[in-house]
């Protein structure tokens, strides 16, 4: 007598072809794996810095440093050993920290001051990288291993007041809201200490700021409506001012707080004016070229914010004019 089929009973085994098919397929994955592998240690292996390579960049340096050299490493990341070229620095008596050009792309307005800027590049960066925009090629030294060694005249600085620098000498003043309210920061070093917390005091420091980092003064206008005010009354004779300005990372991350409105004034009188959007990452450069009447008269920073929660930027200014004479 015949049964019918009962669904507790095994479906049938898979075919040996089936098996034999997926042992390849198994096979044929675990192989081109290990080719990935080693193809990944290969290509790492051509672009990392080597010792020999790495060696051979120091030697060149320190034959020919120079007092008035900056330096910098492309791209930022990359395994470049800096501990070698900080040591060539500080054995000639040079201050690495001030020399090191952290920014990428690598600006001149950087480096400015310098004289020649020394450029590592590995991981073949050199072939991004704009060197007409940095200065005229004194040297260009392949390494091996996607490396090179660079070495550019950078432009004559026309620098007559770094007003980063000499923040120390600014008059700091955190004005209103209320009509007549003022509070006058205190200068100590390389800061202006204000009431408050650590972020209500403006600062010279490397801050990331338009996709890098770059040499700034940080500043936070505080409180709500009020007005940050950096004044330098002690001004040289120059042609222009101008400078850079931006968010910090910290305030594009964050979504509180409203626009600041940044303002340049001279002799008291409005030269520039614009609003920094909270999530604007950009290193705004701006410019205002001087009259004669303005020449040597006080240049003037202003922030100002409805709701300055999280609004933190960075700040570079310069008076410039006619090149010094080395």
């Amino acid at each position: 007598m015949s049964t019918s089929p009962s669904s507790t009973q095994h479906a049938p085994a898979n075919p040996p072809w089936l098996l034999r098919l997926a042992s390849w397929l198994l096979l044929a994955g675990v192989v081109a794996a290990a080719a990935w592998f080693v193809a990944q240690r290969m290509q790492r292996g051509h672009a990392t810095p080597s010792d020999a390579s790495l060696d051979a960049a120091v030697a060149i340096v320190k034959e020919e440093l120079r007092k008035d050299d900056a330096v910098a490493f492309l791209p930022s990341w990359s395994a470049a050993q800096r501990w070698r070229f900080e040591k060539l620095w500080r054995d000639r008596g040079l201050d690495y920290r001030a020399a090191w050009m952290p920014g990428n792309p690598i600006d001149p307005w950087d480096a400015d001051g310098y004289q020649r800027i020394w450029v590592l590049t590995t991981h073949d960066a050199h072939l991004d990288l704009d060197r007409g925009s940095v200065g005229a090629v004194l040297r260009d030294e392949s390494l091996g291993h996607g490396m090179k060694l660079l070495l550019f005249r950078l432009p004559q600085s026309r620098t007559q007041l770094d007003l980063r620098k000499r923040i120390g000498d600014a008059d700091v003043r955190r004005i209103g809201p209320k009509p007549g309210v003022e509070e006058r920061c205190r200068a100590s070093g390389d800061k202006q200490l204000c009431k408050g917390d650590w972020w209500t005091s403006v600062s010279s420091a490397i801050h990331e700021v338009g996709n890098s980092r770059r040499r700034c003064l940080f500043v936070q206008p505080h409180p709500a409506n009020a007005t940050l005010r950096l004044q330098w009354k002690d001004v040289p004779d120059g042609d222009e001012v101008a400078g850079r300005v931006g968010n910090r990372l910290w305030a594009v991350r964050y979504g509180e707080g409203s626009d600041v409105r940044f303002t340049v004034r001279v002799d008291g009188k409005i030269r520039h004016s614009q609003m920094i959007a909270r999530g604007d990452f950009v290193w705004h450069p701006w410019r205002v070229r001087l009259r004669a009447h303005e020449r040597a008269k006080p240049v003037t920073l202003e922030f100002a914010a409805a709701d300055p929660t999280w609004r933190q930027l960075c700040v570079d200014a310069r008076v410039l004019g006619t090149p010094k004479v080395p």
